[in-house]
């Protein structure tokens, strides 16, 4: 679910249920000001037992067509056995760069854990393309992830159509429709 108040502030709301339960949730909010752009992005919060990870990202124009900034993440988890409690916290700085003209962008996120590579480029006012290569430093294996998307835009219909697919085999698509005269938006998930 997406809902803009005012004219700076984006909310978004995702979730996944599976047989009852959620398994998947994310809550994110960015603020657009007239130079730079800060988001807080919390997934898969669990109060019950303490964990959940959040994102702090800031970027900022150092002129009209290029950015740069920080994002902070944090995954914490708080266990609980008989006597003992035991709190894992992992953090992550990361620098951000993203340049960007009316019909492409290039972003890149550089941390010592992962690179992380993105291009999209517009087609038409209706179809956009965009691919992101995501290496782990971190593993004992050298890993590193293609994925190829795509944005079809419906504007007289109010939708959208998203596509993905990466090197692991995984596709996935969201069908989004605009609910007539209001702030929100419905998704629909598919994932093959």
């Amino acid at each position: 679910m997406y809902h803009l108040v005012g004219s700076r502030l984006k909310l978004r709301l995702d979730s996944q249920m599976e047989k009852g339960s959620f398994i998947n949730s994310q809550l994110a909010a960015h603020y657009l000001a007239d130079s730079s752009t800060s988001s807080l992005i919390v997934t898969n919060p669990d109060v019950l037992r303490n964990s959940g990870s959040m994102i702090l990202q800031h970027l900022q124009n150092i002129t009209p067509g290029l950015a740069i900034g920080m994002e902070c993440a944090v995954m914490y988890n708080i266990a609980r056995r008989k006597s003992m409690e035991t709190t894992n916290l992992l953090s992550q700085l990361s620098l951000m760069g993203r340049y960007s003209t009316p019909l492409s962008a290039w972003s890149i996120i550089l941390s010592k854990n992962n690179v992380l590579l993105n291009c999209y480029k517009k087609a038409s006012e209706q179809i956009e393309f965009g691919m992101e290569i995501n290496s782990n430093l971190r593993s004992t294996v050298f890993q590193t992830v293609g994925t190829l998307g795509f944005k079809v835009t419906l504007p007289d219909r109010g939708v959208i159509l998203r596509g993905s697919v990466d090197t692991n085999t995984n596709v996935a698509s969201v069908y989004q429709k605009r609910i007539c005269n209001t702030p929100f938006a419905i998704l629909n998930l598919f994932g093959i």
